[in-house]
């Protein structure tokens, strides 16, 4: 007798028994039992959020409490780091032109040196009687006026380059107060309204009346703009307290009396035909009585 084994279909083979499938709890998804965890029932998730928002380099992040000083303080360093770059360009911009000017008092102190001491030698020409000179030699004489020719051109090129300098500078000089210029009142028209030349005249005028000299406050408004702020709000200040001192002052209008009773007119004597009858016979008899 042949013994059969009992088989089931692949599809079949993990099916749990009968009564066990049915009561065996599923174990909830990763997601949810996360979700389970951090916000337990009854718990304001405001509450739950451990992070902090911060602004680095002009910009606002939301960052955990915990790196939020670190933030802070690299933010912090990157300013004055910054600053001290500026700090450090501004004055090695001063330190390169300090040595231009020193090169260039040496290159014009060489070159009057020697304008100086060609005219000492031109000077030894003032009263030479060159036609008694070419009397006497002409051949000498003649020498003699060609180095005087070139003395006169070489003092005349001197001459020439320390002006051309002189007139460069300058130039550069007007250049550079016009541009100075046009920042200052760029930067005062941004920030003082209705900024125009009747409100620079009368920032002028409070300046000067209290204390500074007119070519001190053209060479700052030709340089810098940061005093007048502070002179524009003085300035606004005392208008302000000048229109409430007069305010106080000033004597108040009269008032009209008002008529007793508030606004109701007063009833209307005499006869007319607004009047009942009995009024009117009354007042009628009355008359006729004053009469008699």
């Amino acid at each position: 007798m042949q013994t059969e084994l009992a088989t089931n279909p692949v599809g079949e083979a993990n099916s749990p028994a009968p009564g066990v499938a049915e009561n065996t709890p599923q174990t909830p998804p990763e997601s949810e039992a996360a979700n389970a965890t951090e916000q337990p029932e009854g718990q304001d998730p405001a509450q739950l959020d451990d992070s902090e928002e911060v602004e680095y380099e002009g910009n606002r992040y939301k960052v955990p409490k915990a790196i939020a000083p670190a933030l802070l303080r690299q933010a912090d360093y990157t300013k004055k780091t910054q600053e001290v770059a500026e700090i450090r360009r501004a004055a090695e911009a001063e330190k390169a032109r300090l040595a231009d000017e020193a090169k260039a008092f040496q290159e014009d102190r060489i070159e009057h040196v020697q304008a100086y001491t060609i005219y000492e030698q031109l000077k030894a020409f003032q009263n030479y009687n060159w036609q008694q000179a070419y009397d006497n030699d002409f051949v000498e004489t003649q020498k003699l006026w060609n180095q005087f020719q070139a003395l006169q051109n070489a003092h005349r090129d001197v001459v020439s380059r320390i002006q051309a300098k002189q007139s460069e500078r300058a130039s550069k000089a007007t250049a550079e107060t016009v541009k100075l210029r046009e920042q200052t009142r760029a930067a005062l028209a941004k920030e003082i309204p209705n900024w125009s030349p009747k409100a620079e005249q009368e920032l002028t005028d409070y300046a000067i009346k209290h204390g500074y000299k007119a070519e001190e406050v053209k060479a700052a408004f030709d340089s810098d703009a940061r005093p007048f702020r502070f002179l524009h709000k003085a300035l606004l200040w005392d208008q302000h307290v000048e229109k409430t001192r007069q305010a106080a002052t000033q004597p108040q209008a009269a008032q009209p009396l008002k008529p007793v009773g508030g606004n109701r007119a007063a009833p209307v004597q005499g006869l007319h035909d607004k009047l009942s009858v009995e009024e009117w016979m009354r007042r009628r008899n009355a008359e006729l009585k004053r009469r008699a």
